[in-house]
């Protein structure tokens, strides 16, 4: 089974992503104001030694797990209730950015709170207060001769199907303070990023990794969604990001949401292996869905040409099963004065593909006086 969330968050775990998403969603007056050299993850080591709690998410499977569909190799060991070896847990601090500001080279903090399921959370208001907490508890373990801390900025990153329709606002899902309480009340917001709501107008995929990711999800066609990932197969190649794009790309397509592509990965292939049997994949689907719509075209013109004789079809699939229908029926004309046909005469007739010619026929299987006349023998 794919795994959508999976594939994005190991997206995630690029600067490259990370940088281009806020670029992308936020054009406001901080972002030239810090220096993006300097943005890189949160310095998860710095703060182990001291007593702040460790937050670990469900597990999930690794880049490389995600890539090879290879599976985890053993339990958790007993002492530490520690992950199993080969799985990749995703803590709390994996989701952190940092980046400093130009002028003070304070430290401005991010927390991506990547949201993909199936419906809303409406709580997700309530919920980012314990992020915006659990992040600051970091940033004073980094810096614990700070007079003060950093307030650190919670994004939710939202690629559900249903529009997002939650408050962003604490404020819109607490009860209202009892009267002389309200200056103790501290309402907060967070931004949304709803991938899926993004205007196409508004993406630059060509400049942008985040516009590209999001015309990708854009994309209704899953060729027209192959192809433009094959063009931006340069540019993601330079930054390093070919091998976590395929891989993702590979998931979505695959994933129940999306739809039809089922591609089993096997160990050991790499991004252009993998990508070209997708590729395969795709065009064979498609190969299959024209076949039908052919084999549709040419039943319903069959049809239409047993009944309706002459008329001509609207479609060239039509046309050409209103041919094959007059055919039959000089057939059955002959076989009915006759008796069977040998098969050398009746291929003929199957391979002419004229109507006018066919509509001939029928009049002379009716009116000649044997099959040797009919033939011209």
């Amino acid at each position: 089974m794919a795994d959508y969330d999976g594939a994005y968050k190991l997206v995630f775990r690029h600067v490259e992503v990370v940088r281009d998403t806020l670029l992308s969603r936020f054009k406001m007056e901080w972002t030239r104001l810090v220096d993006w050299e300097t943005l890189e993850p949160f310095p998860t080591e710095q703060v182990s030694a001291r007593r702040v709690p460790t937050i670990v998410f469900p597990e999930e499977e690794s880049e490389e797990e995600l890539f090879d569909g290879r599976a985890a190799a053993a339990e958790a060991t007993a002492e530490g209730g520690g992950p199993s070896p080969g799985r990749q847990t995703r803590r709390f601090d994996d989701d952190v950015w940092r980046v400093k500001y130009k002028a003070t080279h304070r430290w401005l903090y991010f927390y991506l709170a990547l949201e993909f399921q199936s419906t809303v959370d409406r709580w997700m208001a309530a919920r980012v207060q314990t992020y915006r907490s659990l992040l600051q508890e970091r940033i004073i373990a980094l810096e614990p001769s700070a007079k003060t801390v950093p307030r650190g900025v919670v994004i939710v990153i939202y690629n559900g199907e249903e529009p997002w329709t939650a408050p962003t606002s604490l404020e819109a899902v607490l009860e209202p303070m009892p009267p002389g309480m309200e200056a103790f009340a501290d309402p907060a917001s967070y931004p949304l990023v709803s991938i899926e709501a993004i205007p196409d107008d508004e993406l630059v995929p060509g400049e942008n990794v985040f516009d590209l990711l999001a015309t990708l999800e854009h994309c209704e066609e899953d060729r027209a969604a192959l192809d433009r990932l094959a063009e931006s197969a340069e540019q993601l190649k330079k930054r390093d990001l070919w091998r976590s794009f395929v891989t993702w790309f590979i998931q979505i397509m695959s994933s129940s949401r999306r739809g039809s592509i089922r591609l089993s990965q096997s160990p050991g292939m790499n991004p252009e292996e993998e990508f070209g049997m997708l590729a395969q994949k795709i065009e064979r689907k498609y190969a299959e869905v024209e076949a039908k719509s052919e084999a549709k075209g040419r039943a319903e013109g069959k049809a239409e040409g047993k009944a309706e004789g002459r008329a001509e079809g609207k479609a060239e699939g039509k046309a050409e099963g209103k041919a094959e229908g007059k055919a039959e029926s000089v057939i059955r004309v002959l076989c009915a004065r006759f008796g069977p046909l040998d098969a050398d005469l009746e291929e003929s007739i199957r391979g002419i593909s004229d109507p006018a010619r066919l509509d001939d026929l029928v009049v002379r299987a009716a009116t000649v006086a044997s099959l040797d006349e009919f033939a011209g023998r």
